[in-house]
């Protein structure tokens, strides 16, 4: 996560099992908030739907499912031939 996050930020998981807490930091260079640094508590709750955690109790696609439980390479093959198909712009 942190690798993907803009200069001046930072994150910080307390607790490494917990990874739906943490704390963001901000610390601007630039605009009127520069200097400063901004820590955020972030919590997310257990509801929030969280689509690239698969859920095998309770599948929404029962095929997906079963195609990723027996081949997760070519699931992740199948998956991205999707994205590539479906996200030209």
């Amino acid at each position: 996560m942190q690798d993907n996050l803009p200069e001046g930020c930072s994150v910080d998981f307390q607790d490494p099992d917990q990874l739906h807490t943490f704390t963001l930091t901000v610390a601007p260079s630039e605009g009127l908030w520069r200097g400063g640094k901004f820590h955020f508590s972030v919590v997310v709750p257990d509801e929030y739907n969280n689509v690239d955690l698969l859920n095998f109790d309770d599948p929404l696609n029962l095929e997906a499912a079963n195609h990723y439980q027996k081949d997760k390479e070519s699931f992740k093959r199948k998956v991205r031939q999707y994205i590539d198909l479906n996200n030209k712009q």
